[in-house]
């Protein structure tokens, strides 16, 4: 509906309420959320056992086989739809490579090949920003205490349950009352980009620092390290691996990342996945076929992305919330 209020019909003070409603009842859920969960629950050893002696037997069996086919059918299918019609754009028609040998050509003036080297320079600029605001937020959070901390927390969640067309559509609004060298730099994208993948570092971090045993902090602090240094002798290299995933999941994310770069997006700036929508948008068998070829390529680059995320994952459950 934002979107439809400040692009389809060009609406912006109601673009704007409904922005401002959506943070808002988003900032109450959190806050609801953090008042009135019980961090002792279900995460006790106890409830863990119980939990496990609810699911056991052929009930649980069944119940994975269940969600396993789900997974492949949601997972799989679509993919499997758009190699298909990446290679026969309409159905019945010829099967050719016409949608791949297109990518080197242009779409609303920059060519999918560009736009996917744009990607992945943008989510790894994007990625670093998140891992470093991320982290440095994470350590905050950890050393908070009370009422300050549980209200920082909240506040570090809000981007993820906020819509990324909502976080774009602030970003447009911010961007036109400063000059054009800023509004036009290329940092915009991947600061908003990071802006969406700040939330999950977090969430990843926090309990990493959490795992980390304090008698090797206090032990690195009597022998005189400052807290700079115990972080990076200590803490850093625990967490490494919860690092490493953190930024394999940041940069999932920024790959893929349309809602808010649709608002943002320039000719030089053209992400794949806005430049997916801009051909799906033209009419024709080419663009179409065209648009299956990006996403096809797309998926590739994030599939290659999210294994690196399982090799660097941490051997131990840590929960993301």
């Amino acid at each position: 509906t934002v979107y439809t209020q400040a692009i389809g019909y060009f609406r912006l003070p109601e673009a704007v309420v409904l922005s401002m409603l959506q943070i808002v009842v988003v900032f109450a859920a959190l806050l609801l959320t953090r008042v009135f969960s019980d961090p002792a629950g279900a995460g006790s050893a106890g409830g863990r056992r119980g939990a496990a002696a609810v699911v056991a037997g052929w009930p649980a069996r069944l119940a994975m086989a269940a969600a396993a086919t789900w997974t492949v059918v949601l997972l799989v299918g679509p993919v499997a739809v758009l190699i298909v019609r990446s290679l026969r754009p309409s159905a019945g028609g010829d099967w050719t490579l016409a949608g791949y040998r297109a990518l080197a050509e242009p779409v609303n003036g920059v060519t999918p090949l560009e736009s996917l080297r744009y990607s992945l320079v943008s989510a790894g600029s994007a990625t670093l920003i998140a891992l470093v605001v991320g982290t440095l937020a994470a350590v905050s959070l950890f050393r908070a205490r009370g009422v300050l901390g549980a209200i920082a927390s909240t506040i570090s969640l809000i981007p993820l349950g906020i819509s990324a067309v909502t976080l774009g559509f602030g970003y447009l609004i911010v961007l036109a009352s400063m000059p054009y060298a800023i509004a036009a730099s290329p940092a915009v994208i991947p600061c908003v980009q990071a802006l969406i993948a700040i939330p999950l570092v977090i969430r990843i971090m926090v309990p990493a620092l959490e795992s980390v045993p304090v008698r090797l902090r206090q032990a690195a602090a009597s022998l005189g390290a400052p807290p700079l240094r115990v972080f990076t002798t200590v803490d850093l290299p625990i967490v490494g691996r919860s690092l490493g995933a953190a930024a394999g999941f940041a940069f999932v994310m920024a790959l893929g990342e349309f809602g808010a770069t649709s608002f943002l997006a320039r000719a030089d700036t053209t992400t794949l996945p806005v430049l997916i929508g801009s051909a799906l948008n033209r009419p024709g068998a080419e663009n179409l076929a065209t648009a299956m070829a990006a996403s096809v390529v797309l998926v590739a680059a994030t599939t290659l992305a999210v294994l690196l995320v399982e090799a660097l994952r941490p051997r131990t459950e840590v929960p993301l919330l």
